[in-house]
């Protein structure tokens, strides 16, 4: 019945009793009142969705899908066996008091809609279980909202927000609760309430200091603060004991606590963007950490107990100032992604073929000159960025890669017989980069990569020390002569 002129349904299509699914959509004229009476005590429990991909997946239900809406009718109200509601995404600026009577409501959806309050009769929704107000324009939350005793799950983000409610600490069953993207700068104490709380999404508002009343959620399994103002951590901290996520990226940390250690189910630290000016050694006692990404900060070396961190498998440390690393590196042996571009360093300490199972290994923009032919035991790596160094040449072991697929050799000061040479052992490379080398012809063993998928020879160097200088001639015998459906870029 979807994509017709319907304006109103008629009352005797509830006596379609085996009905599951019932597609409204795209009726413009559709007046909603009209769907809504027609299922006044309908027999079975009800879905109600403005999402034309919303599927039914229990038989026991009808799903009614409707057209989208810029106003809840009243008759809402009238649906006493309506289990889910589903209007995101809609224009809804408001909600008829009415809505406190769906006693079987379990799921509310009111995300990306133009609500900027709730009615009161919100907390009259006892049996609610899940409620998304994400992505709305609200302010306030009524103190009605301790009612919903039953509430598990809250998303709140993406509001305008400035404080929560006192009432919150009242939702003694919620465990999941989103509030990125407000403008909180503090929490009410009551939240130390909620201790069935595993997940608290905080990231994208003002917090400078991590709020003393998450303390006591020692339940609490995912904490994300990225892009607030913190200065610094609570050394309290260590009551989390089965927190295994910690985002803290976007904040103005410059040291951790040395209590940040006592966290051994931790698996994932992001400290991304922050202030450290020397790695937190309070972090080689994390032994269960997985994921970790200090990325641009001002490090300017790494400290030999890094070799503590024996389950790490992904290291970010991309655009720091670091000049070495310590050999220890090379007892990381879980690590798959190794990220250092935009540092100093010179040299790889040869024990970097420890790191069997390494995947990725990204060295662009630094000052190496030469890499160790240690490299060529890194049997498992499928990706090597080598671009923005100042490399002479490539060690002969390179070519034992077997399983290298991308290669980044961007603005060195490798000759074309370099090249050449690195490459004849290489056929499988599938992506290539050769800008900023000096390059007006192709090295010859290019022609010979069958798998080749994309070829990047342009110049990137806004200096232009040694572009490449391909002629128009040069640029069409080229794509000729490439593998079928291989793109090129000059």
């Amino acid at each position: 019945m979807s994509s017709n002129q319907f304006s109103t349904l008629p009352a005797q299509i509830r006596e379609l009793k085996n009905l599951t699914e019932l597609d409204l959509t795209n009726n413009e004229n559709l007046d909603l009142a009209s769907v809504f009476t027609a299922f006044t005590n309908f027999s079975k429990m009800i879905h109600i969705s403005t999402d034309v991909n919303s599927s039914n997946y229990n038989k026991e239900f009808l799903l009614i899908k409707i057209p989208q809406t810029n106003t809840l009718p009243a008759q809402i109200g009238e649906l006493k066996n309506l289990a889910e509601l589903n209007l995101s995404g809609n224009q809804l600026s408001s909600l008829p008091a009415q809505i406190g009577e769906l006693k079987n409501l379990t799921e509310l959806n009111l995300s990306g809609n133009q609500l900027s309050s709730l009615p009161a009769q919100i907390g009259e929704l006892k049996n609610l279980t899940e409620l998304d107000l994400s992505a709305n324009q609200l302010s306030t939350l009524p103190a009605q909202i301790r009612e919903l005793e039953n509430l598990t799950s809250l998303y709140i983000n993406r509001n305008k927000l400035i404080t929560l409610p006192v009432q919150i600490g009242k939702l003694k069953n919620l465990t999941y609760l989103e509030l990125n993207g407000n403008q909180l700068t503090n929490l009410p104490i009551q939240i130390k309430e909620l201790k069935n709380l595993t997940y608290l999404e905080l990231s994208g508002n003002q917090l400078t200091n991590l709020p003393m009343q998450i303390e006591e959620m020692e339940n609490l399994k995912v904490l994300d603060l990225y892009h607030n103002q913190l200065v610094d951590l609570s050394t309290q901290i260590n009551k989390f004991k089965n927190l295994t996520y910690l985002e803290l990226s976007g904040n103005q940390l410059a040291n951790l606590p040395t209590q940040i250690g006592v966290l051994k189910n931790l698996s994932y630290l992001n400290l991304r963007y922050n202030k450290f000016k020397t790695f937190p050694l309070s972090i080689k006692e994390l032994n269960s950490l997985t994921y970790l990404d200090l990325s641009e900060n001002q490090l300017v070396n790494l400290p030999s107990q890094i070799n503590n961190l024996k389950n790490l498998t992904d290291l970010y440390l991309e655009k720091n100032q670091i000049k070495e690393l310590p050999i220890q590196i090379g007892e990381l042996r879980n690590l798959t992604n190794l990220y250092l571009q935009g540092n100093q360093i010179k040299e790889l300490p040869t024990q970097i073929g420890e790191l069997k199972k390494l995947n990725y290994l990204i060295l662009s923009n630094n000052q190496f000159t030469t890499l160790p032919t240690q490299i060529g035991e890194l049997k498992n790596l499928t990706t090597l960025y080598l671009s923005d160094n100042q490399l002479t040449i490539l060690p002969a072991e390179i070519g034992e890669l077997k399983n290298l697929k991308i290669l980044r050799l961007s603005n060195n000061t490798l000759s074309i017989t370099e090249i050449d040479k690195a490459l004849q052992s290489l056929p499988q490379i599938e992506s290539l980069s050769l800008g900023d080398l000096g390059l007006s012809t192709l090295p010859a063993s290019i022609l010979r990569l069958k798998n080749l998928k994309t070829l990047d020879l342009r110049n990137y160097d806004d200096k232009k020390k040694n572009p490449n200088t391909f002629s128009p001639a040069e640029q069409e015998k080229i794509r000729k002569l490439l593998p079928k459906g291989c793109e090129v870029s000059f």
